[in-house]
């Protein structure tokens, strides 16, 4: 077994936990579209909209544009992203994993650059809320990923040292965070939007190990003496 004692575990959220892949990309194409129907996205345009806070990620395709415009656009893809939660899933076994890492008494955190209001709307609609001791959204803190602040944020919620965490997600931001947060092990999660292809990445920022399936983290977070149900430490 590779598990090292945990008392929690904080996880990034889409590409993590939940695959919006499809819901993302539906709709910036819809927004986009709406606003600037002669415009073509290139794939790497695409790619840019997985991980960074949403209204960053508009201002990064159109830099000259005005505050105003970049709302606008903004509240236009989330309104399309509400009318599209069908196409958000969960990874295989997510449901499973986490009833199993809060039976052996490990805190769940859940630290995402995504907005508060689509996160609450995915996460009710999925049915995982229930699990996390501690969400961290866009509006909760200043300063996102890859600066440490949003897992900082998580920790003290849960009351947790750094020492005694470990951080899954599936991003250099994501793994970069953890690490300057003081994270004791961070885990590159491969099955997300990065993908294989950024294993060496992921090392390179920080990661201790990687998981290609969700469940796999279960071999990674051991429960620790403190996290533990009460009657579990008992002796015959």
């Amino acid at each position: 077994m590779l598990g090292q004692e945990t008392e929690a575990l904080l996880l990034d959220h889409d590409g993590t936990v939940a695959n919006t892949e499809q819901q993302i990309i539906h709709s910036l194409l819809t927004t986009v579209s709406f606003y600037d129907s002669q415009r073509v996205l290139t794939q790497e345009e695409i790619d840019a909209f997985f991980g960074p806070p949403l209204e960053e990620c508009y201002r990064r395709l159109y830099p000259e544009a005005d505050p105003g415009f970049i709302l606008n656009l903004s509240r236009y893809h989330n309104k399309v992203g509400r009318s599209s939660l069908h196409l958000v899933q969960l990874y295989p076994k997510v449901g499973e994993t986490l009833e199993k890492l809060r039976s052996k008494g490990i805190k769940l955190g859940l630290v995402t650059s995504r907005d508060r209001l689509s996160l609450m709307e995915i996460m009710d609609n999925l049915g995982i809320t229930g699990y996390f001791n501690a969400i961290v959204a866009q509006e909760d803190v200043i300063e996102h990923k890859p600066e440490p602040e949003p897992v900082k944020k998580g920790l003290a919620i849960l009351g947790v040292n750094p020492f005694g965490a470990c951080m899954s997600g599936d991003t250099v931001g994501d793994i970069l965070c953890a690490k300057r947060a003081g994270i004791r092990t961070t885990v590159g999660a491969l099955y997300g939007f990065s993908r294989r292809s950024v294993r060496e990445q992921l090392f390179q920022a920080g990661a201790d190990y990687y998981i290609e399936r969700f469940e796999e983290i279960l071999e990674i977070v051991q429960p620790s003496f403190l996290s533990k149900p009460r009657g579990l430490n008992k002796t015959a």
